[in-house]
């Protein structure tokens, strides 16, 4: 079961409102209490992803999915406003893997950011490298023997949005695992790959640094934000 937050609500940057809402994520309601005269989020069914991203508005809005941990959850509402998060979609590992809703996300933020075609392509390159990162080094990274793949299948994935100016940015939260450093990356430091010529992995972060304008370790090292340059030639400085 999915929720719906359309718009979202600035009084969500609360922790207290926060950790109300997630309780009620927690026990996997059927219906979340409303504040006030306010009715939300609307709940969908699960099997019905692309058309919760295609019901976003355009102007900012958030899809959960009902069950991932609470205090993962709280701590991605509480600090979205500071963050500028105007787009989010929260869903298990699992879900995000076997949906592909990276794709319509990524394309609903760039349509509604007025981004041209090629930055979205790049957009969503990055985004799913990302994703792909999250779940596999941090969610089923380490992962014990006696402890069943469905469990870290049940982790999330967070993919947040917004606009800062000519610029537009994603970023991709993982609930568990550690990137290896936080701050800033340069170019180089992220090209700079042990893969061999003969592997088929080890580029994914040179990668995403070719394509995005900045790429950024959160200091919780648990996530990734990306920018794209907007501004488009010719545009006033």
């Amino acid at each position: 079961m999915l929720a719906l937050l359309a718009p979202f609500d600035p009084s969500l940057a609360t922790r207290a409102r926060a950790d109300a809402l997630s309780a009620a994520f927690r026990r996997g309601a059927s219906e979340i209490p409303a504040d006030g005269e306010t009715a939300w989020p609307l709940l969908i069914p699960d099997d019905s992803i692309e058309r919760a991203i295609g019901r976003l508005p355009a102007g900012e809005g958030w899809i959960i999915e009902l069950g991932l941990d609470a205090d993962w959850i709280a701590m991605l509402l509480a600090t979205a406003h500071s963050e500028q998060v105007r787009w989010a979609l929260c869903l298990r590992s699992e879900t995000i893997i076997a949906t592909d809703a990276a794709g319509p996300f990524v394309e609903h933020v760039c349509c509604s950011a007025g981004a041209p075609e090629n930055l979205g392509d790049d957009a969503l390159l990055v985004v799913t490298e990302l994703v792909a990162n999250a779940v596999l080094h941090g969610n089923l990274a380490d992962v014990p023997p006696d402890v069943a793949t469905k469990r870290a299948l049940d982790r999330g994935v967070a993919l947040l949005a917004g606009l800062t100016g000519f610029e537009s940015f994603f970023t991709v939260v993982q609930e568990a695992g550690y990137h290896a450093r936080a701050g800033r990356l340069t170019r180089e430091e992220a090209c700079t790959s042990p893969a061999l010529p003969t592997d088929f992995a080890g580029r994914g972060l040179a990668i995403v640094a070719s394509l995005s304008s900045s790429v950024t370790i959160g200091p919780d090292r648990r996530s990734c934000r990306v920018t794209f340059d907007l501004a488009q030639p010719g545009d006033a400085d």
